[in-house]
């Protein structure tokens, strides 16, 4: 599929001459896309207008047209199309005096979690981890979640937060991808390091005023003993 726009925008001429990129010059772009059907030809043109507004006033340079690919990415992305691809070409074209940018994007499968599965647990069993995500059974989620990066890390620091709040002052987590031979699903692992479990040994308090420091002492000593989180509930 082929889909063309023609898209009036700020004066774009080559920073080989060093002259800039300005507001009050205008110059025609056409931009063409192809491979694009999730997404239409005026959101490609969108995501490359406001890229390259933001250079408005600098000498251009084409690295700008490769920021405007990356945000086109980033955009499938978000949506579960993790291995969107984009390129270009950028070419002037004497006939009518425009630069003609040649956006192809190889969109991808959608890809779905197919499982979320934790490793390296000791200490804590499937079943207690289950209330990090308030679900029946964590090993699997089926179908109904789209595989985003910022979900897994988002994952990562519940996980971790969970063994943090417990004692595990140096748990360490990190994720694993394995997707199918289709590409369009993906098993998450998440590898635990549990590491030593402190305990709130002692308590001492300093810069407290002396009327109020019996008092503060008290509270804090229930703490020792405790299991050592630097979260406070």
């Amino acid at each position: 599929m082929k889909s063309y726009f023609v898209l009036l925008v700020i004066l774009l001429i080559s920073a080989a001459n060093g002259s800039a990129f300005a507001q009050d010059e205008f110059d025609r772009i056409r931009v063409e896309s192809e491979g694009n059907t999730f997404i239409d030809l005026e959101k490609v043109q969108k995501i490359m207008r406001d890229e390259l507004r933001a250079y408005v006033g600098s000498g251009f340079n084409e690295s700008y047209l490769n920021d405007g690919m990356y945000n086109i990415q980033r955009h499938y992305k978000e949506k579960g199309y993790y291995f969107a691809k984009t390129s270009y070409t950028a070419i002037d074209d004497p006939a009518d005096n425009r630069r003609v940018i040649h956006v192809k994007i190889e969109e991808g499968p959608v890809v779905y979690m197919k499982a979320l599965k934790v490793r390296g647990n000791v200490d804590f069993t499937k079943e207690q981890l289950k209330e990090i995500w308030g679900r029946s059974v964590i090993d699997y989620i089926k179908g109904d979640r789209i595989f985003l990066e910022s979900d897994i890390e988002s994952d990562k620091v519940k996980l971790l937060g969970y063994y943090h709040k417990r004692g595990y002052a140096r748990a360490e987590v990190i994720s694993e991808y394995k997707f199918s031979d289709e590409k369009d699903e993906i098993t998450v692992y998440l590898y635990v390091t549990e590491g030593q479990k402190y305990f709130v040994q002692e308590v001492n308090l300093s810069g407290i005023e002396e009327e109020s420091q019996e008092y503060m002492a008290r509270q804090m000593k229930r703490f020792e003993g405790d299991p050592f989180t630097q979260t406070s509930e």
